[in-house]
């Protein structure tokens, strides 16, 4: 199971400008989409997330919860190549300052 899991809460106009934009990344669906959070902590380059439908979601994240090593070995490679990133800085610039600015 998935300890400390931290999840950086999007502001709801993101996610609802990337459910209009992009369908589910695994089957194409456009219906009842979702944002899967790649990164469960911010980095400095941004937050990288997918567009999943509602099934898919569910899937992942049972993957991620029950078989950890499965979900790194074959589902984040996969997402990764569909990921969508969100540029921090310019969201939250008093966040990310706070965190420390631009240091790596």
């Amino acid at each position: 199971m998935v300890k400390n899991r931290y999840v950086f809460e999007i502001p709801r106009s993101i996610k609802e400008e990337l459910k209009r934009k992009y369908s589910c990344c695994i089957c194409g669906r456009r219906e009842e989409l979702e944002i899967h959070h790649l990164d469960k902590f911010p980095k400095r380059a941004g937050l990288r997330v997918n567009v999943l439908c509602r099934r898919c979601h569910r899937a992942v994240t049972y993957l991620e919860m029950w078989y950890p090593q499965v979900y790194h070995r074959v589902m984040v490679p996969f997402l990764e190549k569909c990921a969508i990133t969100i540029d921090l800085e310019r969201l939250f610039p008093k966040l990310t300052a706070f965190l420390g600015g631009n240091n790596a």
